[in-house]
Formats: C-alpha cells, structure tokens, sequence
C-alpha cells in the first residue's frame, strides 16, 4: 500500500502573532520581494479610510491593516503557519515538525 501525505490548506488568520519563537525552524527567503515592493510602496500611501474602503474591512481592521503596512520593513519576520493565531493554527502549533525529503513538514504525535 502507498502512503501518500495528506494537504491541509487553511485560509489565512486574521490575527497574526509575529513575535520571536520560530528561529529553530529553517524558513526560506520569499520568491517575490521585488515583485511586492511596489505593491508595499503603493499600500503604505494610503490613509485608513482608504484602506478600509479598498478592503471592505471594519476600522478596527483598517487601523490593524494601516499600522501593519507601515511598519512592515521593521517588524519581525516569521513563517506563515507560525504567525498565524486563529483557531486552526493553534491546532497547528501543537503538532511537531519532522523533515521529509529535506523540506519540514508537520506530523500528528500520536
């Protein structure tokens, strides 16, 4: 019998927790840096007000979403699945990590 890996694909979170904590995980670089530089460049020049209609997001998420874009070449840096802080990546965290062909990838404990 083949054993195939199971893909899990979630959605990303709305809250993120970008504190320090992922460094004994290897990360690689991001392909498309010079490609969202623009973009980066385009959404730090808009007011909350723009954000929010341009979103269709709630002040709250505006102000969260301005703030997040204009500190975004200071602030921490950190794998996906490790910043994201909804319910299902809290299930995430609690799986380990194994390497499968060089690459990490996350295995049940039991």
């Amino acid at each position: 019998m083949t054993r195939l890996p199971m893909v899990v694909v979630l959605s990303p979170a709305k809250t993120m927790d970008m504190s320090a904590g992922a460094e004994r995980f290897l990360a690689s670089e991001p392909r498309m840096l010079a490609q969202a530089a623009p973009l980066l460049c385009e959404m730090k020049r808009k007011d909350k007000p723009a954000l929010k209609k341009m979103m269709g997001v709630s002040d709250a998420v505006a102000d969260l979403n301005y703030k997040r874009f204009q500190a975004f070449d200071s602030q921490e840096q950190k794998q996906a699945a490790l910043a994201f802080d909804g319910p299902a990546y809290k299930v995430c965290a609690e799986l380990n990590w194994v390497v499968v062909r060089g690459r990490r990838a996350r295995r049940c404990r039991c």
